[in-house]
């Protein structure tokens, strides 16, 4: 059973909720009700930073209250970086939309891997920039490139099946035909780049180096704009409704 620790963006009534609170039978406390979203007048996102602030202030102080057996599971939080972020708050357990939101967005995720090193190493991994590809591509791209762009996987060294046997320019025409398998084969990439990073967000904290790839991780946040975009809308091959 998973138990909800309730209050918003309030440290004290948060902690109000968690005192009065019996976890004797609950498997794990669910950390949801933050004020991350909101719009303006006109109808327009704003800027979540500042409300992001506050629940990164929240969240370690609430974490430090929580019975230390059970796994902390928080909500709404999917970019990388503040996934990571919310791991040294105390966070154990996140919802997996990320390989999603990027591909019904047209976005394939350049994630390189980040490798654990030794404190007398000077430089980190470096990361793609940007640290993605959205599609349908540019066709100027074509223009002096002779065609060697289309031609490359997603990824180079990507063992997931969409880069095995497909290249950038066939996945860029599913997009452009509104095909349903262009998502389908950038959710198979963006699925296994999703579980790289994990792997190596556990190998950081494994080996107390998590300082380091938090740093790495700001190379991977995702503009909002461009996240919002729902393509999935524009397939005629199931009832988008």
């Amino acid at each position: 059973m998973l138990f909800s620790v309730t209050g918003g963006n309030d440290l004290d009534q948060r902690l109000r909720g968690l005192a009065k609170t019996d976890f004797s039978k609950a498997s794990g406390v669910v950390l949801d009700g933050f004020f991350l979203d909101c719009i303006d007048e006109s109808n327009q996102p704003m800027d979540r930073r500042p409300h992001l602030d506050c629940m990164f202030e929240v969240l370690p102080k609430l974490c430090l209250q929580l019975p230390s057996h059970l796994p902390r599971i928080l909500t709404n939080i999917w970019q990388p970086d503040e996934v990571a972020r919310a791991v040294t708050c105390g966070v154990d357990i996140f919802d997996g939309t990320l390989p999603f939101r990027l591909s019904r967005s047209g976005l394939a995720w350049l994630y390189p891997g980040w490798m654990p090193h030794s404190a007398a190493t000077t430089t980190s991994r470096q990361t793609p920039f940007p640290s993605w590809i959205a599609f349908p591509l540019d066709k100027e791209l074509l223009k002096g490139s002779s065609g060697s762009v289309f031609n490359q996987p997603l990824q180079e060294g990507c063992s997931c099946f969409t880069c095995q046997r497909h290249n950038r320019g066939y996945i860029s025409h599913l997009h452009s035909v509104n095909e349903m398998l262009a998502h389908i084969l950038l959710m198979i990439h963006n699925s296994t780049r999703c579980y790289r990073f994990f792997s190596d967000l556990r190998a950081a904290v494994k080996n107390d180096q998590m300082e380091d790839f938090l740093e790495f991780c700001k190379g991977h946040h995702f503009p909002e704009q461009i996240v919002r975009v729902d393509l999935t809308a524009n397939s005629m091959q199931c009832d988008d409704s």
